[in-house]
């Protein structure tokens, strides 16, 4: 739509001319200036043929609601709104062609909905003296015994309204104009198609009650590799009676798994089979007693969530390098003593929490991931940092508590202080560091405390 033009006079002359939702194509029999007329206009009145103002306007495409294999989403398919004038006159200029439905509402839940067609764009469309009833309600119930009940909208074509359903699968549709509507239904759940039911007519005031109904399942299925590689996983573990329902998330297309959460699930092992889920982006097994990981590992070239904290692993196998998707990498609370080499290929990593372990050296290439913006450390045996630490702009967040840092590199003051969280707080730093580093500590760190609590040697 170009432009929205609002209770412009000229069209309401047309409109005592043409009846309900006739169009005019004729420029001379118009009125007004000519491009006054050009549009979609209306009056509306209550029960008792007075003029209603101020109530509210919405022009919308018929096929407001935009369907998808994945459910629903809105587009750019909803053109205005508006209110209308003390003669309850409203206007709507410069519309493209198509099908549109108008909905008008008052304050107190008066309403209309009007259908209409656009044929020319060069032309006028007027709807005279529409009355406003009260709004009627649509009513409905997916059977609690359907998985995933408590996730399913209803939506109303050409309309905002929507509603989610309770605990109990029920959903109200409230303040529905008069007329007749088609409602889609989408589930929450990848596994159910969106479902479309039609021909629900409201006569003003009353309630229509749909019933209840399932909405269609899809014929998920895991790629054969996928569900072989996750069989294996699950009876290494002794589970044998989980299903991959409970444990994996399957992509629509080609049914691999992209998620693997195995937390809190008695797991002591990841056998090698993990490295055949090359769909695999998130992969967390926290709260187990995973003692190590498989070097198979580094076939996961996808993933970009690995979270084991809360595990018994000793040491990381060096394929984790090879994880050039990695975001966010989460070790902490395990018993490691060092980390892999050649972490700096993980060149997509963000966030890196190693706390609460038994590390006592960061290697000085991991600081070569640019893209790192946190950093925790704390909890560990670090004496010290290297000075490429320095290379890191990104870095807004460094938790370095509770080691036995005696020093820090120069290089540090190269970090932004601006938005920054850094905390040396429990170390062994020195009072007697540097001017330059005391100043930038005492600029950068959130913890003030810091030169008061470290005594060298602490």
């Amino acid at each position: 739509m170009k432009g929205t033009k609002v209770f412009l006079t000229g069209c309401f002359a047309a409109m005592a001319l043409f009846g309900c939702g006739r169009e005019v194509t004729d420029v001379s029999q118009r009125g007004g200036s000519g491009t006054e007329t050009v549009g979609i206009a209306g009056s509306v009145v209550d029960t008792n043929n007075n003029p209603v103002a101020g109530a509210i306007v919405k022009l919308r495409r018929a096929d407001y609601i935009d369907t998808t294999q994945d459910g629903l989403k809105k587009t750019s398919l909803y053109y205005g709104g508006t209110e209308t004038n003390d003669s309850g006159k409203f206007f709507f200029g410069n519309v493209d062609t198509g099908k549109y439905k108008i909905e008008i509402i008052d304050g107190n839940y008066n309403a209309a909905l009007l259908a209409c067609t656009v044929s020319n764009a060069n032309s006028l469309k007027v709807f005279a003296h529409q009355t406003l009833r009260p709004t009627g309600s649509i009513t409905g119930k997916i059977p609690p015994s359907f998985e995933g009940a408590q996730g399913v909208t209803a939506y109303v074509y050409g309309l905002d309204a929507y509603a989610t359903t309770s605990p109990t699968g029920d959903f109200v549709l409230s303040d529905i104009p008069e007329g007749t509507y088609t409602i889609r239904f989408v589930s929450n759940s990848p596994v159910y198609f969106p479902f479309d039911t039609s021909g629900i007519a409201i006569v003003s005031g009353t309630k229509h009650d749909v019933g209840q109904f399932d909405l269609p399942r899809k014929s998920l299925t895991i790629f054969p590799a996928d569900s072989i590689a996750l069989s294996r996983i699950l009876d290494s573990n002794g589970l044998h009676s989980v299903t991959w329902q409970q444990v994996a998330t399957v992509g629509p297309w080609p049914f691999r798994i992209t998620e693997l959460r195995l937390d809190y699930k008695k797991i002591n092992t990841l056998p090698s089979e993990i490295g055949r889920l090359y769909g695999l982006q998130v992969l967390s097994a926290e709260g187990n007693t995973l003692s190590s990981l498989p070097q198979e590992i580094g076939n996961l070239r996808h993933l970009k969530t690995l979270s084991i904290k809360n595990n018994r692993i000793s040491s990381l196998p060096a394929e984790l390098n090879k994880l050039d998707s990695l975001v966010n990498l989460d070790v902490s609370n395990n018993v490691l003593s060092a980390l892999p080499d050649g972490m700096e290929n993980c060149g997509s990593l963000e966030v890196l929490d190693v706390g609460f372990n038994q590390i006592a050296s960061i290697p000085e290439e991991i600081f070569y991931c640019r893209s790192l913006k946190a950093i925790i450390i704390r909890n560990n045996s670090i004496d010290s940092l290297p000075q490429s630490i320095g290379l890191l702009q990104d870095l807004n967040y460094l938790d370095a508590q509770y080691n036995t840092l005696w020093t820090l590199p120069w290089q540090i003051q190269r970090l932004h202080q601006d938005n920054r969280f850094v905390n040396f707080d429990y170390n062994a730093l020195c009072q007697n560091l540097p001017q330059d580093l005391t100043d930038w500590l005492n600029s950068a760190s959130t913890d003030t405390t810091w030169q008061q609590t470290q005594q060298c040697g602490k």
